[in-house]
């Protein structure tokens, strides 16, 4: 939008611009990356600067929360979730506050929280 010249929002577009790095220009960094797939099982994850929560298999009831840092952990081979709390109960409180539940794709797990 921002390329074009759009001068107003659109109603339910939440993106990022990103017009400064296809110019050439610094781009801000995002406050974070959210997203969720329903294949698979269903998947949600969010990520802040080197902190990656992920859930899984959001068609079962039983949602668990993985926690990784990915500055010391890039492969994401150890769930550190037991030792931050608080890092898991905020990234939680995002992914929560993100969710949009979809009548074409949902995801059991977390649809009902």
């Amino acid at each position: 939008m921002e390329l074009s010249g759009a001068t107003h929002s659109h109603e339910g577009v939440d993106g990022i611009s990103f017009a400064a790095t296809l110019l050439g220009k610094e781009q801000q960094p995002r406050p974070f990356l959210y997203r969720e797939f329903p294949a698979y099982g269903g998947q949600q994850s969010v990520r802040i600067a080197d902190w990656k929560a992920i859930r899984q298999k959001l068609t079962n009831t039983q949602v668990r929360t993985e926690l990784y840092n990915l500055k010391v952990d890039p492969a994401e081979s150890r769930d550190v979730a037991a030792e931050n709390a608080d890092v898991v109960a905020r990234l939680e409180a995002l992914m929560k506050n993100e969710h949009e539940p979809s009548v074409l794709f949902p995801l059991p797990g977390i649809d009902r929280r």
